[in-house]
């Protein structure tokens, strides 16, 4: 069985927001050791993926909050979830057709068209489904 090709660059080129993503990375997206730090689910608000990433793109380190902003029916597969949540890394792919369970239909909902699989490395780990509305990068700075 040979694996599929890695879509990750493809998927966050799509998104809005990506190109500065793969910007400030160098443009090739690392996102081993990130950390998870927040899952929001809000039924009348923002769902949001957070993660905190660092990158040697310009030969120092740099740290910024990544955003993904996620809509649509949205299915989570997640397993320990703890107060650290480091991820081996984080694959982007086209979510391939599933059947629609029948408490589904007529959400006006979409299946959601990515799915987001998180890495084991120390804490939370597994796949999210959704839509991907959007990509907000924000640099952070520390004082040394």
């Amino acid at each position: 069985m040979t694996e599929e090709p890695d879509q990750t660059s493809a998927v966050i080129e799509a998104t809005p927001g990506g190109a500065a993503l793969l910007a400030w990375m160098g443009g090739s997206p690392n996102f081993g050791d990130a950390e998870l730090v927040a899952l929001t689910l809000d039924c009348s608000g923002r769902n949001l993926l957070k993660l905190d990433v660092e990158t040697r793109a310009r030969g120092r380190r740099e740290y910024a909050r990544v955003t993904l902003v996620l809509t649509d029916m949205i299915d989570v597969s997640l397993a320990g979830f703890s107060r650290q949540n480091v991820i081996g890394g984080l694959r982007l792919r086209w979510a391939t057709d599933r059947p629609v369970h029948p408490t589904h239909s007529c959400t006006g909902l979409g299946l959601g068209d990515i799915e987001i699989d998180l890495k084991p490395c120390f804490g939370a780990f597994g796949t999210i489904r959704a839509s991907l509305d959007a990509i907000e990068v924000a640099p952070e700075t520390y004082d040394t």
